[in-house]
C-alpha cells in the first residue's frame, strides 16, 4: 500500500487525470478509428490539433507526474 500513498492527493491536485484526459484520449481515439474516407494524414492532423488546443501538454505533463508518484 506505500506504493499508492501518492495516489489520492495526486487526483485531487488534478482531478482532470479522471475527467477531461480520458474523455480527449476517447475522442481522439474515435477520430483515429472512425472509418470516413479521410486520409491518414488529416485525420492525425486534427488528432494533433485537437490534442495541442485541449490541453495536450498538459496532459502529458499530468500523466508524467502519475507515473512519478506510483513508481
Amino acid at each position: 500500500m506505500k506504493k499508492y500513498d501518492g495516489a489520492v492527493p495526486l487526483l485531487e491536485e488534478n482531478p482532470n487525470l479522471l475527467g477531461k484526459y480520458p474523455e480527449l484520449l476517447d475522442r481522439a481515439l474515435d477520430e483515429f478509428f472512425r472509418v470516413d474516407g479521410t486520409s491518414k494524414w488529416e485525420k492525425q492532423g486534427k488528432i494533433f490539433n485537437l490534442m495541442r488546443k485541449e490541453g495536450g501538454p498538459r496532459m502529458l505533463w499530468d500523466t508524467v507526474k502519475a507515473a512519478w508518484t506510483m513508481k
